[in-house]
């Protein structure tokens, strides 16, 4: 039967012997920065390359997942008071995900964060769903509708919009509680924006937008944000932030027991990222940053 595995890289900007994760030059790829700290990790668990540690099984939000220690050193949390801290985190869905499955695995990533910092919240969170991209030639929203005062008479979202609210609201119950102070979303342009905002009962304050192929945001963009109180940011995170055949070769390469050779039949599917940092705000100082990676052993 198959299988849930929680990976982590734990804190890439140290490793057990306090040397720095080794990045590849020039390297703006999230997945080469996952991957390369995944390798360190396994390649650190004994401080001599041994990779023959064993999975078990362990607990995480009612299911039964593979816990693999090497990739499960205790939590080290923040060195300092919580209030000195910026916290970011950004869960990648996946194409691999049904729209079905992704509330409980939004839950089940801001906890395995929160587990892993220490803390009991986040700063912001930003969540981005599989399958939307960045529009550098979206048109600018159409004049805003007349109010509805009978609610039966509101308008259906549209297709898209209908599929990821289940995982926002999500979000806007841990917002209401406290353990999320600030919403994010990726790669609206101001059409979906607009398609999402009615939908909402704490709107987004950021969206972070992937500007390496258009170089400027589109100003029809900036204007709307501006209106709505929304706050544009930038990245330079890869489409693809996971590949399962890429964490099934690193396996097979570090000798990691129970994968052998490719035809064994065994297959990695990543379920979801979440990616965090924890910024010192006295020093602008990125103390922590790490992945943890929620994927799917098929046999």
């Amino acid at each position: 039967m198959p299988q849930k595995c929680l990976l982590k890289t734990s804190n890439i900007m140290t490793t057990s012997s306090g040397a720095g994760v080794h990045r590849p030059g020039h390297a703006t790829r999230s997945n080469t920065e996952l991957l390369t700290a995944l390798r360190e990790n396994i390649r650190g668990v004994d401080g001599e390359g041994s990779t023959t540690a064993k999975v078990v099984l362990d607990e995480v939000v009612g299911e039964e997942v593979l816990r693999v220690p090497f990739y499960d050193s205790p939590p080290v949390g923040l060195q300092e008071e919580r209030e000195e801290y910026d916290v970011t985190v950004k869960l990648f869905h996946l194409p691999t995900t049904a729209p079905v499955h992704q509330p409980a695995y939004t839950s089940a990533a801001i906890s395995a964060v929160l587990r892993e910092l220490s803390t009991p919240r986040i700063d912001l969170l930003i969540i981005a769903f599989p399958g939307i991209t960045f529009d550098a030639d979206d048109l600018p929203p159409t004049p805003a509708p007349e109010p509805i005062v009978d609610p039966a008479t509101a308008p259906a979202p549209t297709a898209e919009i209908a599929a990821l609210l289940p995982s926002y609201n999500v979000l806007e119950s841990l917002h209401q509680t406290g353990v999320i102070s600030r919403l994010g979303i990726s790669e609206f342009g101001t059409s979906r924006l607009e398609s999402l905002l009615p939908f909402t009962t704490v709107k987004p304050s950021v969206d972070q937008i992937n500007v390496r192929d258009c170089c400027v945001v589109p100003k029809p963009l900036i204007v709307y944000a501006k209106e709505k109180g929304i706050e544009l940011l930038t990245h330079n995170d890869c489409a693809e932030v996971i590949d399962g055949r890429e964490v099934e070769k690193l396996f097979r390469e570090e000798g990691v027991e129970g994968w052998g050779e490719a035809e064994d039949g065994k297959k990695v599917v990543p379920l979801w990222v979440a990616k965090y940092t924890a910024v010192v705000r006295s020093r602008g100082v990125v103390e922590n940053k790490g992945y943890i990676a929620m994927v799917e052993i098929l046999p």
